[in-house]
């Protein structure tokens, strides 16, 4: 993590300074020589901070405050989304995956499995309207819960969702045929419906690349299982998925 107070910059600056007295290659020297003229802004602008601070009593204060209570928000925000993820109900998941990453992890973790009532069912017959917008749509959310330990070779799993337009029942669904229709009525399918989540030395992301392979998920007749095959691309390059989400209590995963 950087340190962008005025002595942490001002080593920065030191460091960069060395470096582009000392290069002896041209290409290293302007890079350097850009960060040297971004590094003395920052200087700029954190010394111009400092000083009124000083100058204005309280004003320090107030500003440590409203960070302390953006911190608190945020504390509240994780500690909520981690309750919420702890009362859906533990799914035995497995995953295999091919491509950009290359793993396969199988457990329990929280699933939440719902099926979302048609939105705007008066513009689909509107031209250029989602010709699968009367139907119900099938929306799954995959997350690791407090102290689950989900790792795909070294790619922690972070989260996964999917959506099925669609939503008619049990049975196979073509999602690269369906976004087909979608695109031919004049629809263009919510890119971000369907991500992948991965925590390889930070957060990164793989979405449904339909033009890239199978994309398809399938619900069995008793509604035990969800099968899914989807080709992703992230800025990794491409990865192929299959999952298996199973009930651990015979019961159906969609209420």
């Amino acid at each position: 993590m950087s340190d962008d107070s005025l002595g942490g910059l001002a080593k920065r600056w030191l460091r960069t300074k060395a470096k582009h007295l000392t290069t002896a290659d041209n290409r290293t020297r302007d890079r350097a020589e850009g960060d040297l003229w971004q590094t003395e802004k920052e200087i700029k602008d954190a010394a111009i901070g400092e000083a009124v601070m000083t100058a204005v009593p309280g004003l320090r204060r107030m500003r440590d405050g409203q960070e302390a209570a953006a911190r608190r928000r945020e504390a509240e925000r994780d500690a909520r989304w981690a309750a919420e993820i702890a009362a859906r109900p533990r799914r035995q998941v497995e995953l295999w995956t091919t491509g950009a990453v290359v793993g396969h992890w199988a457990g329990l973790l929280h699933v939440d499995v719902h099926v979302r009532p048609p939105e705007d069912v008066d513009d689909v017959d509107d031209e250029g309207g989602d010709p699968l917008g009367a139907q119900p749509t099938l929306a799954v959310t995959v997350d690791p819960g407090a102290g689950d330990d989900a790792t795909l070779t070294d790619d922690r799993f972070r989260s996964w969702r999917f959506q099925v337009a669609g939503w008619a029942g049990a049975g196979r669904y073509d999602l690269v045929a369906s976004r087909a229709r979608q695109r031919e009525a004049g629809w263009e399918p919510d890119p971000l419906e369907t991500e992948l989540e991965l925590g390889a030395g930070g957060d990164e992301s793989f979405f449904l690349d339909d033009a890239a392979g199978p994309c398809v998920v399938a619900v069995s007749a008793d509604g035990r299982t969800i099968d899914v095959q989807l080709a992703l691309a992230g800025a990794r390059g491409e990865l192929s998925l299959r999952a298996r989400i199973g009930s651990i209590d015979g019961s159906p995963l969609i209420a």
